[in-house]
């Protein structure tokens, strides 16, 4: 079976090769070759920023009214919601998602979120305050200019449209930026939002190394970055920008505990708990990672979540039943091992899993997680 091949980036309304070629996508479920992604260039990266910069001091964009804006946002919308159940299957095979949140939360979500923000773009721009004796005051909404987005691993169709959505709503020209392990589909997107844009207004890049992150955030033409990712991460980038005073939006990963106490709902806490293991594999940041039970009742509790987790199907997200797929990559795999064996090395108990499962043969792929294939065709 082919797989997808993207080997293009969009600057300033051209669908142009990648200066580095392209590189390998791995699916986390068998860890076989999922396509091949651009690979493109720093400078390239740059050239996207600054026509991003053109579109926005002298394209049609900014200077439309939010009726136009709204209009070309939910035609957007509209031809995302076509094409949406041809991207299920790709979105499987780059992020690991079982079929049902493949279908709702990655796929499906993206033209509901498009279409709030066509309805925000209608919002007026100018809005009076209430006068207070002779002061009169005035909300003005202007765009910010140029927006970075650059959007994570775990959602990245979903929250690349939670980020592009309103920045276009508002004005603002846009250069996108995906996580390198699953940048695929979000290439989709970009591809059918900016159909409809004036040339400039979305650009794409995409590649494997810190340098082409690097590259648009510290870019002299963008104003702000929004960024979903790790704290660490999230705090170089401010750390980088604060100098130039860019504005910053940051999602960042977290350890949000739930709390359970004697007098709890014993089947609601347990359900409330299990999300972390039954949404995605827990890779979301809303999810409750940490457990905080009362005493009294902390064994029995621990049992009963053990049992539960053990009863989970764990296994190919394209299987019908199956709960719990893959973690998107080996390294977030590997990384997980080390937590785990940190606690044990702490003196935790394990109580459920923390291995691989032994009905799924480990798979060897000949195929790095840096492989490049020629831009050559």
């Amino acid at each position: 079976m082919s797989v997808p091949v993207v080997d293009q980036i969009l600057i300033g309304g051209e669908w142009v090769r990648a200066a580095g070629g392209t590189y390998a996508v791995i699916d986390p479920a068998t860890e076989e070759l999922a396509g091949h992604a651009p690979e493109c260039s720093v400078e390239q990266v740059r050239a996207a920023a600054r026509a991003a910069r053109a579109a926005f001091e002298r394209g049609p964009w900014r200077a439309m009214s939010g009726a136009e804006r709204a209009a070309r946002l939910a035609e957007a919308a509209e031809r995302f919601a076509r094409e949406a159940p041809g991207l299920v299957d790709l979105t499987i095979a780059e992020t690991g998602a079982v079929r049902p949140v493949a279908e709702t939360q990655q796929v499906g979500a993206v033209a509901v979120r498009l279409a709030r923000a066509a309805e925000l773009a209608a919002i007026p721009a100018d809005e009076p305050l209430p006068a207070r004796g002779s002061a009169h005051g005035l909300v003005a909404r202007e765009p910010v200019g140029v927006v970075a987005c650059i959007t994570p691993f775990n959602f990245p169709m979903t929250s690349c449209a939670g980020k592009i959505g309103p920045a276009l709503a508002c004005g603002n020209t846009l250069v996108v930026k995906p996580a390198p392990a699953d940048p695929l589909g979000v290439a989709a997107l970009c591809r059918i939002v900016a159909a409809v844009l004036p040339p400039g207004v979305l650009n794409f890049v995409a590649g494997q190394g810190p340098e082409i992150g690097e590259a648009l955030v510290l870019a002299p033409e963008v104003d702000m970055i929004s960024f979903t990712g790790s704290s660490a991460v999230g705090a170089r980038i401010q750390e980088a920008v604060a100098p130039r005073m860019k504005r910053v939006l940051l999602e960042l990963g977290g350890k949000s505990p739930s709390i359970v106490f004697a007098d709890a709902d014993p089947a609601k806490a347990l359900a409330g708990a299990m999300q972390p293991w039954t949404f995605h594999t827990g890779q979301a940041c809303i999810a409750g990672t940490r457990l905080l039970v009362e005493q009294s009742i902390s064994d029995d509790f621990t049992a009963r979540l053990a049992a539960a987790g053990r009863a989970l199907r764990v296994g190919d997200p394209r299987e019908p039943g199956t709960v719990v797929g893959p973690l998107v990559s080996a390294a977030q795999r590997a990384r997980v091992e080390r937590y785990i064996a940190q606690g044990l090395a702490e003196g935790a108990t394990l109580a459920c899993g923390g291995r691989r499962p032994p009905h799924l043969a480990a798979c060897a792929t000949t195929w790095s997680s840096r492989g490049r294939r020629s831009s050559a065709r």
